[in-house]
């Protein structure tokens, strides 16, 4: 039944929100049509309408303010200006905030005296840090507290073109991430970053070489039926190896196997083995290493 939906908590948004905004005359129907139960009921936000969002601006009523944290676990929160990756933003989940209220396409970053805004390429759902209690700029390195956050991924290059950060180089700068809930309320939260600039490799990775986190909204393009791809990145001029294990720790197959510049690739596994045979459907690891330095992901894949 739908009300199973109110439950599912912020994956379940998009779809709730759906139904709540054609208003209370049609609520019924699409309900039943959508669970296939003639008595289903859902619950919408009190007052919710389409046009929530504009009126609430519209009154100038103070933003509901909400925990934000630029790079979660990382202490400072840097962004360096030639780095061509995403940075992950989070709205940070509380035990009297209704996360799955927050409509994450509302979203934008913005700095105080610059009329530009960012959207960002994409979020997911993820117990990624812990509310700082303390001042505005400061940081801890904290990671995950068991409550869900929504975080954002922005691209640094647009943060750096779109707020004009090139002259804030070797400053510290205040960003305020705004939006609506559903409800139409607005939110606002503030955080800090160290804006830098140089050598992006060596500073944005912790080790020579790593897989990078896939980043809803910058995959590679769709996937076809038993294909991974993935981006790995090296900071020194070393032989690289990519390759894939089973559960049993054999190789499956090789990817990579050469000298590789510093940058940032990209690899695809087609579900095959160094046969050029299909493999089952399963679980295996993709493993990318140097002579110091390794990093592994778990792939599921599927046929």
């Amino acid at each position: 039944m739908i009300q199973s939906l109110v439950n599912l908590g912020p994956r379940a948004t998009g779809v709730r929100s759906m139904i709540c905004a054609i208003g209370p005359h049609y609520r019924a129907a699409l309900t039943a049509v959508i669970t296939g139960a003639a008595a289903a009921v859902l619950i919408c936000p009190p007052s919710y309408s389409s046009d929530a969002a504009a009126s609430g601006d519209e009154a100038g009523e103070p933003p509901i303010m909400v925990s934000v944290d630029i790079r979660p676990g990382l202490c400072p929160n840097h962004i360096r200006l030639e780095s061509p990756l995403a940075i992950p933003i989070a709205i940070l989940g509380a035990v009297d905030f209704e996360l799955d209220l927050v409509d994450p396409e509302s979203v934008t970053l913005s700095r105080e005296g610059v009329e530009a805004e960012v959207r960002p390429t994409g979020w997911t759902y993820e117990d990624v840090g812990t509310p700082l209690v303390g001042g505005l700029c400061a940081c801890h390195k904290l990671r995950g507290d068991g409550l869900d956050d929504l975080e954002f991924w922005f691209s640094i290059q647009d943060i750096a073109a779109g707020l004009d950060l090139d002259p804030q180089a070797g400053g510290i700068v205040p960003l305020s991430l705004t939006g609506h809930l559903t409800t139409g309320e607005r939110i606002e939260g503030l955080d800090c970053a160290l804006v830098i600039s140089g050598d992006w490799a060596h500073d944005e990775f912790g080790a020579e070489v790593g897989l990078l986190p896939e980043i809803p909204g910058q995959n590679w393009p769709e996937q076809g039926p038993g294909e991974h791809r993935f981006t790995y990145y090296s900071t020194v001029s070393e032989r690289v190896t990519i390759a894939i294990y089973d559960t049993q720790g054999r190789v499956v197959a090789r990817l990579n196997d050469m000298d590789m510049a510093p940058g940032i690739y990209s690899a695809t596994w087609n579900g095959r083995d160094e046969r050029r045979n299909d493999v089952p459907a399963g679980i295996y690891f993709a493993r990318v290493n140097n002579s110091r330095a390794s990093d592994i992901r778990k792939i599921v894949l599927t046929r």
